[in-house]
């Protein structure tokens, strides 16, 4: 899998957002201050990896109104939360821009908030409800997912309907992070879980009162519906580029380039950012942009 070989945070984020839910619920259940510094710790870890995937913060936020009603909103621990979150975030950005300034490197943030391409391309809306549905949801979560939105909305349960409310606004304001990347609609998967897992426990004990059925069949048919998707997910991670969408133009590309390469051989790229020809190529080397590709650049790197 491609995203499997590269050095990606993506896992961590997404443990690191089922942390927050956990933690905060914990904490509104017992009132206990360790559930709490977890929480803020966790929060403050995804502000200084990647603030895209604060979109959870969303969902705890419905949790405290939840449990206190709209004097959640001046709760301390939220106002302690949020001030964590972002001072920690602010300083680690403060640490990027000064290693920015000294090597160039830069952690692309801000080329991929909003995005007039993505917002206006009419095969943007289409384009994620195919990844979402494919590499997201699967069958269980697509068929699943909207059963318990719906359950959890006529519940009046806040936190499910402010992660899904954050979730849309995030897909407007990194619009040009999620039109290029398949991994970037990664931070819905959290709430999506929780809602497939309600769907999935209504409509089986709907269907059962219906037909009266037996708790050995409910459970046979949770299982079962378990089971597929674990094989579903499980199928989708061994299909071939399982997450990007490969120009086969330039996979041919590279099949081409190859022969006249060494394995000793660096690759340089100039005005490509996108380091999948790298891949491709099995090679290291740099990417390049145009105020960068001068001679004596090049012969530095």
């Amino acid at each position: 899998m491609f995203m499997d070989r590269a050095f990606m945070n993506e896992s961590l984020l997404a443990l690191l957002s089922i942390v927050c839910l956990v933690s905060a619920q914990s904490y509104l259940l017992r009132l206990r201050y360790r559930d709490l510094a977890l929480m803020v710790t966790a929060c403050a870890l995804i502000a200084m990896m990647k603030p895209t995937y604060l979109i959870v913060t969303a969902a705890i936020v419905g949790l405290f109104i939840e449990r206190f009603g709209k004097a959640a909103l001046f709760r301390p621990e939220l106002w302690l939360a949020g001030v964590a979150t972002i001072a920690f975030g602010a300083l680690w950005f403060w640490h990027a821009q000064r290693l920015n300034e000294m090597t160039g490197l830069s952690f692309g943030l801000e080329n991929k908030l909003l995005s007039r391409e993505g917002l206006t391309w009419s095969d943007y809306p289409f384009i994620l409800a195919r990844r979402i549905v494919k590499d997201l949801l699967g069958p269980v979560g697509v068929v699943f997912g909207p059963v318990g939105l719906v359950t959890a909305v006529r519940a009046t349960k806040q936190a499910e309907l402010w992660g899904v409310l954050a979730f849309l606004v995030y897909l407007v304001v990194v619009a040009a992070g999620n039109f290029h990347h398949n991994y970037y609609q990664l931070p819905i998967v959290p709430i999506a879980t929780i809602l497939a897992g309600v769907g999935v426990v209504t409509a089986v004990r709907r269907v059962s009162e219906r037909y009266q059925w037996s708790q050995n069949r409910m459970a046979a048919v949770g299982a079962g519906i378990l089971w597929v998707a674990a094989v579903s997910t499980f199928a989708r991670n061994v299909s071939a580029h399982n997450w990007y969408e490969i120009d086969d133009r330039r996979v041919r590309l590279c099949q081409d380039l190859k022969p006249f390469l060494t394995a000793t051989d660096r690759v340089i790229f100039v005005n490509d950012p996108s380091p999948d020809m790298l891949f491709w190529l099995g090679r290291k080397g740099w990417l390049l942009n145009g105020a960068q590709s001068t001679l004596p650049n090049i012969h530095q790197v």
